[in-house]
């Protein structure tokens, strides 16, 4: 995801301008997708979804769970970010009447 991708889905989903260039909630997506890439195709993964006794492995029980913290944080630190913008009127939002 470039930039102004990441840039235009803030601004339509969260109301937010993104205007550094090493934006904090880009910089969250980036990491985000690149830890899901990572954990998809992990060396053997035909071989680790035929035989799930082998997802027991350290090595890829960390690429999983560096997925996921990195998954939820895309989502949810934003959202956070969402909802202490609404109580504080920071940005203007309010909700939908």
């Amino acid at each position: 995801m470039g930039r102004e991708g990441a840039a235009n889905v803030m601004s339509i989903i969260y109301g937010y301008d993104v205007s550094a260039h090493d934006d904090t909630f880009v910089e969250l997506a980036k990491k985000a997708m690149r830890s899901v890439s990572d954990a998809t195709f992990y060396p053997m993964s035909d071989v680790l979804n035929e035989f799930k006794i082998l997802t027991w492995l350290p090595s890829y029980k960390k690429a999983m769970q560096t997925a996921k913290t990195n998954g939820d944080a895309m989502g949810d630190v934003p959202f956070n970010w969402v909802k202490r913008a609404m109580v504080s009127d920071y940005t203007g939002l309010a909700p939908c009447d």
